[in-house]
């Protein structure tokens, strides 16, 4: 399929699969007769995989590195695995991270009528008194 087939099923544009390739992203398009790049299902698969991991924040040049080992033509396999346990690691850290925030949240709603909104309205009207109190010594 053309770039434009490419971009409307991947939902990426066309410069963005052009980067893509340059940066390594992803194997190296083929090109047709014309020259113009032919899109595969392996290419598309690809493509997924960067979307799902870009969604994660992981570094761009962690997933080029990883493509650069997969497409080599030495046996990487333990270089590969070693990126892929570093990017598991990384998002374990990161889960766990917005696991205690999500936990903190939850605690917050679950308590909020007896414990935030007291808090919360206290401070509001603390804020009023300074802004009022404030205004007026300015004057």
């Amino acid at each position: 399929m053309n770039i434009k087939e490419a971009s409307a099923r991947t939902g990426l544009s066309a410069d963005t699969l052009r980067y893509y390739e340059k940066e390594g992203l992803i194997p190296p398009v083929r090109r047709d007769a014309s020259g113009y790049r032919d899109y595969d299902e392996h290419t598309l698969s690809w493509i997924e995989l960067i979307q799902l991991f870009r969604g994660t924040g992981i570094p761009v040049s962690r997933f080029a590195e990883y493509v650069k080992l997969a497409f080599s033509d030495s046996d990487t396999k333990e270089a590969r695995r070693a990126i892929l346990a570093d990017i598991r690691d990384d998002l374990k850290e990161r889960i766990a991270r917005l696991q205690s925030c999500l936990d903190v949240t939850e605690y917050k709603l679950a308590n909020y009528d007896d414990l935030c909104d007291p808090v919360t309205m206290e401070r509001v009207e603390a804020w009023k008194r300074a802004a009022k109190d404030g205004a007026g010594n300015s004057q």
